[in-house]
């Protein structure tokens, strides 16, 4: 979403990696949660990824374990810089992203930066942290034969003692593996992992990445750390977060948060940008965010979407034009 306030992203393209295919309202209105500080890091990331001649380096001889060995080597420039292409290579090449023997090996380097007393090169393990979630599996062989297992890095990854930015590379992440397959994502350690950083009272941007990724995670323990985080009223951000994956489950204990959320008087109050117009753009997201949330559940669990009738209504006739499409869509599928 839009950037109201400093806990909130603006409406750009996503820079976490650049994207196989154009990035969709719906991908870019998923990084609101990311603070503005990183996003800022992470734009100038993005802008020095598009000018890279990534065919030159793709085709030009070099091959992918080369990066790998870079990767592992002494030059700590060259060792990030290193995870930093390959992250794009694996994003933008489906062969590399069911690379079982590279994911395998790229989990064996991040588990041996995870695992220094002082992780000396946080880039490093950031960039190393966002190419696991670039990969279209989990089935991780290192060329050594070594077990390892991607999710229960990330997890670890997102551990208190790790800095913010390798923290939120690895919810990012796990977001992306989860939402992958489907809703039917329950690894435990991923979610204890998630659920313990969404309630990270030190760092309210691992709270809020945290608190979006449990929204693609299955099970209870998931489901209750989501009930939780709607008890956080003063982080705008988790709460709406909290609000719009609970929708996605059908859960009746979204609707107080619904009802804000698509509410544009409500969400005026409490998403103040710098300029009117950033501020219409931050609540026509958070309005998509809920509006989708619904679509995802309105056949299975209708009540929950009749019980925010009213304000579909009032969007259905007065919203800008793709919320007020969404509205309507979703109107004709009630009961």
């Amino acid at each position: 979403m839009s950037e109201p306030t400093e806990n909130f992203v603006r409406h750009d393209p996503p820079t976490e990696l650049p994207p196989v295919e154009p990035p969709s309202a719906r991908f870019i209105v998923q990084l609101f949660v990311i603070p503005a500080a990183i996003v800022i890091v992470l734009v100038v990331a993005y802008v020095a990824f598009v000018q890279l001649p990534f065919g030159r380096l793709a085709n030009g001889g070099r091959d992918v374990m080369d990066y790998v060995r870079s990767i592992k080597g002494s030059n700590e420039n060259r060792r990030w810089r290193s995870a930093y292409e390959l992250a794009s290579l694996i994003q933008n090449d489906g062969r590399l992203a069911k690379d079982g023997n590279l994911l395998g090996e790229l989990t064996v380097a991040l588990d041996g930066e995870l695992a220094k007393p002082k992780l000396e090169n946080p880039e490093l393990a950031e960039y190393l942290a966002l190419s696991l979630g670039a990969f279209q599996t989990t089935k991780s062989n290192p060329v050594d034969g070594r077990s390892t297992d991607p999710i229960a890095t990330l997890s670890n990854a997102l551990g208190p003692k790790q800095p913010r930015t390798v923290r939120v590379a690895a919810a990012i992440s796990l977001s992306r593996l989860a939402e992958r397959a489907g809703g039917s994502f329950g690894d435990p350690t991923a979610v204890h992992a998630l659920a313990a950083a969404s309630a990270s009272a030190e760092d309210s941007a691992v709270r809020q990445r945290a608190s979006y990724a449990l929204g693609y995670f299955s099970g209870d323990e998931a489901l209750a750390a989501l009930r939780r985080r709607m008890s956080d009223e003063e982080d705008r951000v988790v709460y709406y977060n909290a609000g719009a994956a609970l929708a996605r489950r059908g859960d009746p204990e979204a609707a107080r948060v619904l009802k804000e959320m698509l509410s544009p008087a409500d969400l005026a109050q409490t998403l103040k940008a710098s300029t009117p117009s950033e501020t219409q753009t931050a609540i026509e997201a958070v309005e998509l965010e809920a509006l989708w949330g619904l679509q995802a559940s309105v056949t299975s669990h209708p009540d929950l979407t009749i019980a925010v009738k009213p304000q579909l209504e009032t969007l259905a006739k007065t919203a800008a034009p793709a919320v007020r499409i969404e509205a309507q869509n979703l109107l004709k599928k009630l009961p």
